[in-house]
């Protein structure tokens, strides 16, 4: 058996790609919970970014009660709530930091640490909602704060989204388990 050794011309085209392939390989593969920490790293530098009047303006054409002048406080409140969900995260990857290593089948090998992670994003919100008071002169800020942290995390559009992408799926044993569980949390308040 010959091997067939004769020297292949490439074009300049496949010499910019192969060389572009050499310069770039291949990201390397994340957990969902470590990539949703490297998303959120930038946090406490976000909040300090100046509110530029478009986003003010989208924010009061949001949240109609709000007036310019609350867009600051509402900011403050927002990252309050958006770092608490953030320590969240922390703490249930410090429960098992070897779960960052499971990236081979992160919905499998993970989906405790998935499970639990929506448990206690929907705890904070339910206890945020609790603490929620309508008569606080600052009620329609903190109203929009929640909304707009809870979509970010747990809504349709959040981040919980991405759990699709790893074929991570609450059956509906699990379902009706998390919302038992909340539940007795909200009764419980």
């Amino acid at each position: 058996m010959s091997e067939n050794t004769e020297n292949v011309e490439m074009s300049a085209a496949d010499e910019a790609d192969l060389q572009l392939l050499l310069e770039n390989p291949p990201p390397a593969k994340r957990t969902l919970l470590e990539t949703w920490r490297l998303l959120l790293a930038n946090m406490e530098a976000s909040a300090k970014e100046r509110v530029s009047p478009g986003l003010a303006n989208r924010i009061v054409s949001t949240w109609p009660k709000l007036s310019f002048q609350d867009v600051p406080r509402y900011y403050e409140l927002y990252y309050e709530l958006m770092l608490e969900m953030r320590e969240l995260l922390h703490t249930e990857i410090s429960v098992d930091p070897d779960a960052l290593k499971n990236v081979d089948d992160d919905a499998v090998d993970n989906a405790g640490r998935y499970r639990n992670l929506l448990l206690c994003w929907n705890v904070a919100v339910v206890r945020w909602e609790h603490e929620w008071d309508a008569a606080d002169p600052e009620s329609h800020i903190l109203l929009a704060a929640i909304a707009d942290a809870t979509q970010f995390y747990i809504g349709q559009q959040g981040i919980v989204a991405h759990l699709d992408q790893i074929g991570f799926a609450l059956d509906e044993a699990d379902q009706q388990a998390l919302a038992a569980q909340l539940a007795e949390i909200k009764a419980a308040l």
